[in-house]
């Protein structure tokens, strides 16, 4: 997006920068990035191996960047996007797909474990499919965190969402809004009014660009339907939002124990699923995801590659 000083900022500028003062100095520095990349770096120098985030259902990842001002400064942090927001030609049918081609972006930037990992919602399943994938690599996953993402019975009627409640999650999960928005219509252009009003980042956005994150959101029951998970072995950090709707046994973190070996650790989280980055729920989550970045730092090897940056 373009200031009116005429320079291109960032969408790492927008979060990073918590002050009038530190946001001038981003416009001139004229640093420049693709917000719509599939390797956003939303944080992409720091002594630590790279936390790496996988998109919920819509395909963006910029609600991570709510974690910068949470982690240690020397934590790097990339979002992984969906390339099919920018190339509708190359939208992957499956999650072992996606998780594959993701894994060749976080590659590029970090060859070697150990690894963290973090998704949300259908980011859950992306990362932990990820993890397996390492895991044939007989790389170290040091770190495997869900946030409310589930793995459905294959058996499971998962009903491709209506536009209505697409354009619901969205408000849900950008902005201050009420909880239930009732059977008020949202289009494109109204939901971008309000975001534009809320001086939300996401208002730049091409009416295209929101068309394809309806197209991801529609997908997402089917991606889902046909994943089957393997086993890790290893641990999984869960982060569970206890203010949504009453779950089916779909919606249980025990659907995860037949695919992890190790340890489940469960925190619940007061919020709804939608909003897990917004600023109340990270003051929850963001000191257990430090302290389990932390952990895992400190019982990995000393010769593990710094990532490159």
């Amino acid at each position: 997006m373009r200031s009116t000083l005429g320079v291109e900022l960032t969408i790492r500028s927008l979060f990073e920068a918590p002050t009038v003062g530190t946001l001038v100095q981003r416009l001139d520095s004229h640093h420049t990035a693709d917000a719509l990349a599939v390797l956003l770096p939303l944080r992409p120098r720091g002594s630590r191996p790279p936390l790496f985030c996988l998109h919920p259902a819509g395909g963006l990842s910029w609600s991570y960047a709510g974690l910068l001002r949470h982690l240690p400064s020397e934590q790097p942090l990339y979002g992984l996007q969906s390339c099919s927001l920018t190339r509708p030609d190359r939208a992957p049918s499956t999650i072992d797909t996606m998780a594959a081609d993701y894994l060749q972006e976080i590659q590029a930037v970090q060859p070697n474990g150990p690894y963290f990992l973090l998704g949300w919602s259908l980011g859950g399943s992306l990362a932990h499919a990820i993890a397996t994938q390492l895991q044939d690599q007989q790389e170290s996953v040091a770190l495997l965190a869900i946030l409310d993402g589930y793995p459905p019975p294959q058996d499971a009627d998962l009903a491709e969402p209506t536009d209505q409640e697409i354009f619901a999650a969205l408000i849900r999960t950008l902005l201050d809004e009420p909880d239930e928005l009732g059977h008020e219509l949202v289009s494109v252009s109204s939901l971008k009014e309000r975001l534009s009003q809320a001086s939300h980042p996401m208002a730049s956005l091409d009416d295209h660009i929101f068309q394809a994150i309806i197209r991801k959101f529609r997908a997402a029951p089917h991606l889902l339907k046909s994943f089957l998970p393997r086993p890790f072995h290893g641990d999984l950090l869960f982060f569970r939002a206890t203010l949504s709707a009453a779950r089916s046994s779909q919606h249980s973190i025990d659907a995860w124990r037949s695919y992890i070996c190790g340890r489940i650790e469960v925190h619940d989280i007061a919020c709804l699923h939608d909003k897990m980055m917004r600023p109340e729920p990270l003051i929850q989550i963001s000191p257990v995801l430090t302290a389990a970045l932390n952990a895992a730092l400190s019982i990995t090897p000393s010769s593990a590659k710094e990532p490159v940056t």
